[in-house]
Formats: C-alpha cells, structure tokens, sequence
C-alpha cells in the first residue's frame, strides 16, 4: 500500500529491557509513599494515645482485700506490678499466676477499675483444716490436703494428722502420694458430717487407717474407700455407745459398724 502523501511515517519506538523494571518501582515507591501518607498520621496518633493513655491511666493506688495472714506489700511485691504503671497493658492472667506461687493463696481474682485507675487484687487465703505433726514441727493443711504454713503451735478444735515421716513442703500435698490422697478424701468427706469431732488421724498404713475421736474412741478405718459413708456411719452410732465402756470400734465394712470390746470380741 503507498503511503498517502504529506503523512509522516509511523517510527518505531524502541524499548529497552530495563524500562519495564523501572515502571514497576516507580508504582511500589509510588503505594509505600500512599501508605506513608496514610498509616504514619494513624501512628502518630497511636503513639499519642499511648502517651496519654499513660498519663491518664497509669495506676494510682493497687488496692489488696481478702487478707487475713498475709500483708498488702507481699501481695504487690508478689504480683510484680507498681504504681503508675499503665493500668492497659497490666495482666491479669499474670499476676493471678505469680500469686498462686504463695503457700498461702488458694485464689486470686484481678479487676480494673479505669475512673479513677485503681488495680484491686482479691485473695483467698487458705483456711486450716486439719493441724499436720511431723519431724517435730507443726503444719497447717486446708481441706485440699495441701500443707501451707508451719505453726508454733497447734490450733485447737483441729484434727491432728499423725504417722508421717518426710517434712511437707509449703502449698504442696504430703510428700507421699497415698497418704496424701487419703488425707484429701479424709478431709473432703469430714467436711461434709460437721458435727463429727475428730481428734486425730493417723496416716502412717494408709490401708489401715486410725481415727481417734474427741471423746477417746479408737476406730478402724481401713482405706480411703466410701470416706463419708463410714464418717456418717460412725457419727449416727456414736450416741448410742457407752462411753464408760473399753475398747474400739470398727468401720471397715463400711455399711456396718462393729464394737469390739477390750479385751473381748462383739
């Protein structure tokens, strides 16, 4: 085809291979520049809330309730956290956790209080239920069975846990794993028939258990099996016995309670 006259010819462009790599980096820088514009002022304003949030949330008083043995400064010393620090980013997980290392804490609840910003940490001591004699030392234990706390001196109305040998180690359970657990089912199940006085218990064969009531009886337990049936058991029959009368008295069958006289049989 000729080519129409006065029109120019078309000339060829020639590119060359490093063009289009170019282009491609001119668009990037040109999205990094749209995001600088766009997420710097976003930060900027993060960091000044942050600031303020610093400024205006950071804790002015950490309130401990619940207490009883323990003191406020061994809570907060424990629970690793100050005054002014910024109540936000204060967890509550944490400090429950490194609480819950104490002997003597059996719960912790944490709450924020934002206007004004108070942390209030609430603790649940463990109460004494049972008064644990070993080596020549004197532990308190909770209904748990674990042991929390040495004593000077034994609390009155406790029961006093006998026959152990290896010293408990503070907000553990006894250091044998079946004395243990039958001090925990013994305890659990006592809680449960109140009005039963328990004097002593003696764990030294934990499938022959002894309990001494306060009245002076001697009775055979057994095994940790159906605690709180021969615990009731025991309770309902022991109105009925004469005190004056020697001898022990038998729960091992569980469902049947056997008086053995001194010296004699039933």
């Amino acid at each position: 085809m000729k080519q129409l006259a006065n029109q120019p010819a078309r000339q060829k462009v020639r590119r060359f291979p490093g063009s289009k790599r170019e282009s491609r980096k001119a668009a990037i820088l040109r999205k990094i520049g749209r995001g600088l514009r766009w997420g710097l002022p976003f930060l900027l304003a993060a960091a000044l809330l942050l600031w303020g949030g610093q400024a205006l949330l950071g804790i002015g008083e950490i309130r401990v309730v619940g207490l009883q043995e323990l003191q406020p400064r061994e809570i907060i010393q424990a629970a690793g956290v100050r005054e002014g620090e910024n109540l936000l980013l204060v967890s509550g997980d944490k400090i429950a956790r490194r609480l819950a290392q104490l002997p003597l804490v059996e719960a912790v609840e944490v709450k924020k209080i934002y206007f004004p910003p108070v942390l209030e940490i609430s603790v649940k001591e463990r109460k004494t239920a049972a008064v644990v004699l070993v080596g020549g030392g004197c532990w308190a234990a909770d209904r748990q069975g674990i042991v929390f706390s040495r004593r000077d001196s034994m609390e009155q109305g406790m029961p006093v846990v006998t026959g152990l040998e290896e010293e408990p180690t503070p907000g553990r359970p006894l250091p044998d794993p079946k004395q243990a657990e039958a001090l925990r089912l013994f305890l659990e199940a006592l809680e449960q028939v109140p009005g039963l006085d328990v004097s002593e218990l003696n764990l030294a064969d934990p499938d022959n258990l002894l309990l001494f009531t306060v009245e002076g009886w001697q009775v055979l337990l057994g095994n940790s099996s159906a605690m709180k049936e021969k615990l009731v058991l025991l309770y309902e029959s022991l109105p009925y016995l004469d005190p004056e009368e020697e001898g022990y008295i038998d729960v091992r069958a569980e469902d049947r309670l056997v008086f053995v006289p001194a010296g004699g049989q039933s």
